[in-house]
C-alpha cells in the first residue's frame, strides 16, 4: 500500500527532472556524467536508537549503491549539528549547511503554518487510513511542495507513529484526568491550545532536555510515539502511557532544493528511489515498534491504558473547537479537503 504511493512519488520526480514541460534540454548536461562525489548530511532530532535514525542509515546503504559511491551519507543523530534545536536543523537545511533532515511538521510549521493539519488533534482514525490519504490524495502532494520557494524540497512522506500521552500522576482515561497536569509539548500553538482544552497546563521544553524535565518533576508528562517514550527511556521518569489517537506524526523528509536541483539527473532520481526505498523500511520499523512496545513498557513498570472508541470520543468533543481556532491560521479549505479525503480512505 504504502510502496504504490512512494513509487508515484519517483514517477512525478522522474517526469519533473526529465522536462515533461518541453522547457528543459532533452540532452544531458556535462556534469551528468562527471565524477564528482557529492556528501549529504543527513539529520533528525532523535537518538540513534529511533527508527528515524536506521532509516537514514539504510538511505545511506541504498543511495550509495545505486551512484555507486558518488553520494556518501553522513547522518547525524540528536541534532549533533544543532546543538540539539529541531528549528536550527531545518534552518541549516534551508540555508545549505546541511543538506537533509527528517522531521515533524510541527517544526515545519514556524515556516508555513499550513503545516499544522497535519496534527489537528483526532484528526486520523488510525495508520491505514493515514497512509491510504498519503497514498492517494492530491491534497498531501501538495503540501510537498509548500516549501520549495523557501529553498527546502520534500522527497516523501516517514512515520513518527501515534503520539501517546505519558505522565507520573495517574491514568488518563477521562478528559478530566488531564486537568492540572503539567504536561511538556512541542513548540507550536496548536497543541498549547488542544492541551489547554483538555485541561492540563502545556508547556514548551526541548526533546533533548524532557528527561530531566520529567525527572525533576518541571513536568508531570509528555506526549509522543511510543518508539520516542523507548528509544529516550522515559519510561524511567514515568509510570502511566495512555494509547489513544489524538495525533499522527507523519515525518517529511527533507533536502535543500539547491543542493538537489543542481544534482545530475541520474543522481537525482537515486536519491528519489533510495528514500523511497528507506521510507518503506522505516514505517515497518514504526509499525513494529507500535505493537512491540506495548508490552515492553509494561514489563518496564509502566501502567498501559489504551481508550476505548467511546472514551475517546470524549477527548475528541473537548478538543473540537481547536478545529475553528486555527481556521484561519490553517485555511478552512485545506481542513475540509483533509477531512473529506479522510472520508473517502475510510470508505475504501
Amino acid at each position: 500500500m504504502k510502496l504504490k504511493w512512494l513509487v508515484a512519488m519517483v514517477l512525478v520526480t522522474v517526469l519533473a527532472v526529465s522536462g515533461c514541460s518541453g522547457q528543459s534540454k532533452t540532452t544531458p548536461s556535462a556534469k551528468d556524467s562527471d565524477n564528482k562525489v557529492y556528501v549529504i548530511k543527513a539529520t533528525h532530532p532523535f537518538t540513534a536508537a529511533h527508527p528515524w535514525n536506521k532509516g537514514l542509515e539504510k538511505f545511506a546503504e541504498l543511495v550509495q549503491q545505486k551512484t555507486n559511491g558518488r553520494i556518501k551519507v553522513e547522518v547525524y543523530p540528536a541534532g549533533q549539528l544543532s546543538g540539539g534545536n529541531p528549528r536550527t536543523q531545518n534552518e541549516q537545511v534551508q540555508a545549505g549547511t546541511l543538506q537533509m533532515v527528517i522531521q515533524s511538521p510541527i517544526i515545519w510549521t514556524n515556516w508555513d503554518s499550513r503545516y499544522m493539519v497535519y496534527n489537528l488533534p483526532f484528526l486520523f482514525p488510525d495508520r491505514d487510513t493515514a497512509f491510504k490519504v498519503v497514498e492517494n490524495s492530491d491534497v498531501v502532494k501538495e503540501t510537498l511542495s509548500f516549501l520549495e520557494p523557501k529553498g527546502v524540497k520534500f522527497l516523501g512522506i516517514w512515520e513518527n507513529g501515534f503520539r501517546h500521552v505519558t505522565n507520573s500522576k495517574r491514568a488518563i482515561k477521562t478528559p478530566d484526568d488531564m486537568r492540572g497536569l503539567k504536561l511538556r509539548i512541542p513548540e507550536t500553538n496548536l497543541f498549547i491550545s488542544t492541551f489547554k482544552a483538555l485541561g492540563a497546563q502545556p508547556t514548551v521544553i526541548p526533546m533533548g532536555e524532557v528527561y530531566t524535565a520529567l525527572q525533576q518533576g518541571t513536568a508531570d508528562g509528555q506526549e509522543n510515539p511510543l518508539s520516542v517514550i523507548e528509544s529516550n527511556k522515559l519510561y524511567e521518569v514515568q509510570k502511566h502511557v495512555t494509547i489513544w489517537h489524538a495525533c499522527w506524526d507523519p515525518a517529511l523528509v527533507a533536502i535543500n532544493k539547491k543542493f538537489y536541483d543542481e544534482l545530475p539527473q541520474e543522481l537525482q532520481k537515486a536519491v528519489q528511489e533510495a528514500v523511497n526505498e528507506a521510507g518503506e523500511y522505516e514505517i515497518n520499523l514504526i509499525a513494529q515498534d507500535d505493537e512491540r512496545l506495548l508490552g515492553e513498557l509494561a514489563t518496564k513498570g509502566m501502567e498501559v491504558t489504551q481508550l476505548t472508541p467511546e472514551q475517546e470520543e470524549q477527548f475528541r468533543k473537548a478538543t473540537s473547537g481547536v478545529y475553528d481556532e486555527f481556521q484561519n491560521t490553517i485555511g478552512k479549505d485545506l481542513i475540509d479537503r483533509f477531512k473529506k479525503a479522510i472520508e473517502e480512505a475510510k470508505k475504501g
